[in-house]
C-alpha cells in the first residue's frame, strides 16, 4: 500500500514538473506570431505631401491594406507588398530595404485606363526619422504646383489597429 502511495506521489509531481516547460514553450511559440505583427508599425512623415506607409520596422518589408488595393473588398487585412499587385484598374510594383538604418522603397504604379505611370521613391533614415519622396509623373499637382520632391524631416512610428491580420 505505501508503494502505491510513493508511486502516486511520484505522478502526480512529475505531471507538475512537465505542466511548466510545457506552458513555457508554447508561450515561445506564441510570441513568435505576436512579434511579427509588432514589428510592422505605421511610418508616418509629415510634409506637403504626406506619407504614410505599413513597414516591418526590422526587415524594411513594406504592407499595403486591402481596401487601398482592392476597392471592391473592405477589409482589416494588410498584405506584403514586395513584388506586383494587379486591380482592375492598375499595376502596383514594389521594392523595398533596410540597411543600418536606412529604408528605402521603390515603387510604380501603371494605370490600366491611360498607360500613366507614377514612380515613387522613399527614403527614410530611422536613425534621425528624416527622409524624402521623389515622385515622377507628369500629374503630380498640389494646387496649381508640381512638387516632385518632399523633404521630411520628421517622421515617427504608429502601432497599427489591433484588429488587424497579415496574410501572406
Amino acid at each position: 500500500m505505501e508503494d502505491a502511495e510513493h508511486y502516486f506521489i511520484f505522478i502526480v509531481l512529475m505531471k507538475r514538473l512537465l505542466i511548466a516547460p510545457l506552458l513555457i514553450s508554447l508561450s515561445f511559440l506564441t510570441s513568435g506570431f505576436i512579434s511579427k505583427k509588432s514589428n510592422i508599425k505605421e511610418l508616418y512623415c509629415e510634409g506637403p505631401i504626406g506619407l504614410s506607409l505599413l513597414v516591418d520596422i526590422k526587415t524594411g518589408q513594406r504592407y499595403r491594406r486591402m481596401e487601398e488595393v482592392f476597392d471592391e473588398i473592405p477589409s482589416n487585412t494588410i498584405i506584403p507588398f514586395n513584388e506586383k499587385i494587379k486591380t482592375s484598374k492598375f499595376i502596383m510594383e514594389s521594392s523595398s530595404s533596410l540597411k543600418s538604418g536606412l529604408f528605402t522603397s521603390q515603387s510604380s504604379r501603371t494605370f490600366l485606363s491611360n498607360g500613366v505611370v507614377r514612380d515613387i521613391f522613399i527614403e527614410v533614415n530611422f536613425n534621425d526619422m528624416s527622409g524624402k519622396m521623389i515622385i515622377d509623373s507628369s500629374y503630380v499637382h498640389i494646387p496649381y504646383k508640381k512638387i516632385p520632391t518632399t523633404i521630411f524631416k520628421k517622421c515617427e512610428f504608429r502601432n497599427l489597429d489591433k484588429g488587424l491580420k497579415i496574410k501572406s
